[in-house]
């Protein structure tokens, strides 16, 4: 099934690129909202179009580009995230203005309809909230609401006669459940509307206007490292476990949420890289170069730390074991500094002494689950690799 997504110009869209290519199987074709015009759209063959979020509003052209045109002549199925469920909103004669609360990167339980883009998800179900700004009046007789937060917030609405859906949440994000079941549903919507077979053939030559975004490691699949894992009843303070397991490693985090209020955030993280597959990347964005840090063995890339990071990912990908719905079970953990804007075609105003981005593989951590009283070791390594087993047995003594 061939996808439109349009860029609202926001970091989330890699995201959402990925999430639809995993619920769909093929990756999306992404345009910018300003580069390119509903008549050239009007001529393509795409089966399912989705509107990225974005900063601004869905009245401002400069801020909604070509979606607001897509919105009021499209035919094919459109989904709607955060900004693009705002337009949506517009389109229905809702108003939209400053939600009861901004909620940047909070959590909100679910409550919905049970049909559409929620059918088969239960109810109650936890999000990923990124807004200011919401859907504040009633919408029109053309469509209706299906969604809806805690807090009463508008989360989904669908326009009764057009194949046209919007949720204000984030489905692309890792903490909010059952995303990909949302995208699913979505393209099991637009299959049905059968605009496949209607527009077998048309397709308008966007090579001159649309931006592909292609990562060079397409789908993640299952890579080199698998992940083992050991659960623990009750949850000791973050602070001794990391004082025994992590104060005497070379590198190491702790991200605590200890004190945090659970609807905000319900896990703190510790952990370090160890072992053979230990790695730890520092970026010099002047020198275009990484030092690498691998198993003690240092070398250096002469790339990008998004090209390097892109390479890693898809050789490091798992498959998360039965049980572990959501949440950081190993990966990468650092920081990327403002310097990096070079990269992105800004000009490097200032040079620092510290490394312009720093990560470490983190393959062995312990999640402390504060709302459930659990405590959750997970440790990476390849297949026949006895120390990641030794350290569960160990860090769970």
């Amino acid at each position: 099934m061939r996808t439109l997504l349009v860029d609202n110009h926001d970091s989330y869209t890699y995201n959402v690129f990925h999430l639809l290519a995993a619920a769909s199987g093929e990756e999306p074709v992404v345009v910018n909202n300003d580069a390119v015009s509903w008549r050239v759209l009007s001529r393509s063959d795409f089966d399912a179009i989705v509107l990225s979020p974005g900063p601004g509003r869905p009245e401002r052209w400069h801020d909604f580009g070509v979606c607001r045109d897509i919105l009021r002549y499209s035919e094919i199925p459109v989904l709607g995230i955060c900004l693009g469920h705002q337009g949506i909103g517009n389109l229905l004669e809702g108003g939209v203005s400053s939600a009861p609360m901004a909620m940047h990167g909070r959590l909100s339980r679910i409550r919905h309809d049970d049909q559409g883009l929620f059918e088969g998800i239960p109810q109650d179900f936890s999000v990923v909230r990124y807004h200011s700004l919401a859907i504040t009046s009633p919408i029109g007789p053309e469509g209706h609401e299906t969604a809806w937060a805690e807090d009463g917030v508008v989360m989904g609405v669908e326009h009764r006669t057009r194949p046209m859906w919007g949720v204000q949440f984030h489905p692309e994000s890792v903490a909010t459940e059952h995303g990909l079941r949302i995208a699913q549903n979505f393209y099991a919507m637009a299959e049905r509307h059968g605009h496949m077979d209607q527009r077998s053939g048309r397709r308008a030559d966007l090579s001159a206007q649309e931006r592909q975004i292609v990562p060079s490691a397409g789908i993640p699949q299952r890579g080199e490292l698998r992940l083992r894992m050991r659960t623990l009843e009750g949850q000791a303070p973050t602070e001794q476990l990391y004082e025994r397991l992590f104060a005497d490693a070379e590198d190491s985090f702790w991200l605590d949420s200890a004190d945090a209020p659970t609807w905000l955030a319900q896990c703190s993280y510790l952990g370090t890289s160890a072992g053979a597959d230990s790695c730890l990347l520092e970026y010099d964005v002047d020198a275009g170069e990484v030092s690498v840090r691998r198993g003690g063995v240092e070398s250096v890339v002469h790339r990008s730390i998004f090209d390097l990071l892109d390479r890693e990912l898809a050789k490091q990908a798992i498959e998360p074991p039965a049980g572990v719905a959501r949440g950081f079970v190993g990966g990468y953990v650092g920081y990327l500094g403002y310097e990096l804007k070079a990269d992105t075609g800004s000009p490097n105003v200032h040079s620092s002494d510290l490394p312009d981005a720093a990560l470490m593989l983190a393959n062995r951590v312990v999640a402390v689950d504060h709302a459930a009283g659990a405590t959750h070791l997970f440790a990476l390594g390849r297949e026949g690799d006895p120390e990641p087993e030794r350290w569960l047995e160990q860090a769970g003594a």
